[in-house]
């Protein structure tokens, strides 16, 4: 099986890959070059600055069975302004070389309190906007899709996440600052956890 890692790659780590590099060619397509995932079934495609077109090449070039797009909304971050424009761009070569299944996993978080107001709700109205994209391909396309809602993701290789961030500022004897309700409960998700999950999403691909 050949699967497209794609999107908001910041939170991939061996921990998660070694759950498919057994059964699976994995490529990782990234815009930075910050990766050093490396294994017999690991293709790395970093470009810095890659485009619709270049995206194009690599679904020509692999002929794959899944892809997973990773939201940039993952590590908490506000400002997700080209989300839909790469999802569409993913979507759309999905389609176009008749991808078997396409897996989006993105966050579980759209809440606005204490936000900038505007700058919020633009945020959760893009993200919406996406999930509904999905859906309309999923009915109108009559593609295969799988929408995953995960919280915070949190990895023991990559210390780049927001739950590291966090312990990183308790230890500097700073305020740590958790946006939301101090009534509703913030998760944390271990990247391996997720890989697990997927792994056997694979194993039992949708009908």
């Amino acid at each position: 099986m050949r699967v497209l890692f794609i999107g908001n790659l910041k939170q991939i780590s061996m921990k998660l890959l070694s759950r498919f590099e057994e059964d699976c060619k994995c490529v990782i397509y990234d815009e930075r070059e910050e990766h050093n995932l490396k294994g017999n079934n690991i293709i790395n495609y970093l470009k810095e600055d890659a485009d619709e077109e270049e995206l194009a090449k690599v679904f020509a070039t692999f002929d794959f069975d899944t892809v997973i797009f990773f939201s940039g909304a993952l590590d908490g971050a506000i400002k997700v302004f080209d989300e839909l424009e790469k999802l569409e761009a993913a979507i759309h070569e999905s389609r176009k070389h008749k991808v078997k299944q396409f897996i989006y996993i993105t966050t579980n978080d759209l809440y606005t309190e204490g936000r900038n107001p505007m700058l919020g709700k633009s945020r959760e109205t893009l993200l919406k906007t996406c999930d509904h994209l999905c859906e309309l391909y999923a009915e109108e396309k009559h593609m295969k899709f799988m929408l995953l809602k995960v919280p915070y993701l949190y990895s023991m290789e990559n210390k780049d996440n927001q739950l590291m961030k966090w312990i990183n500022t308790a230890n500097r004897g700073k305020q740590v600052k958790i946006r939301g309700s101090k009534y509703v409960e913030t998760d944390f998700l271990c990247e391996e956890d997720l890989g697990e999950l997927l792994a056997r999403i694979l194993d039992e691909p949708l009908d």
